[in-house]
């Protein structure tokens, strides 16, 4: 009887950790297939390179989500340099030699 016990709780330990693994994989596949999706988005957008220059209307959220990044990023290329020559052309205070 205490045999068939231990043989019971051995296969049961055995069937929980396979659960796990199971859950584990699963997981991993749905990071996967989300990867997968990602990509095969990335894929069309590169097969239209001209995607933004449709009106704001017909983009998708992730469209103008990539839109804003890159407005984003511009502007920050663009006030960059700009800070610069801000900088640079101010006038220069000099102190008065005492």
């Amino acid at each position: 009887m205490s045999n068939l016990r231990s043989d019971e709780m051995i296969r049961m330990s055995k069937l929980i950790k396979l659960i796990a693994k199971l859950n584990r994989i699963n997981k991993e596949l749905e990071i996967e297939r989300k990867r997968g999706d990602d990509l095969t988005y990335l894929c069309k957008m590169i097969e239209d390179p001209n995607w933004w220059n449709n009106p704001i209307d017909g983009l998708n959220k992730d469209q103008l989500l990539l839109l804003k990044k890159a407005l984003e990023e511009m502007k920050k290329r663009v006030d960059e340099p700009a800070d610069r020559l801000l900088i640079q052309s101010a006038p220069t205070e000099t102190k008065p030699r005492i």
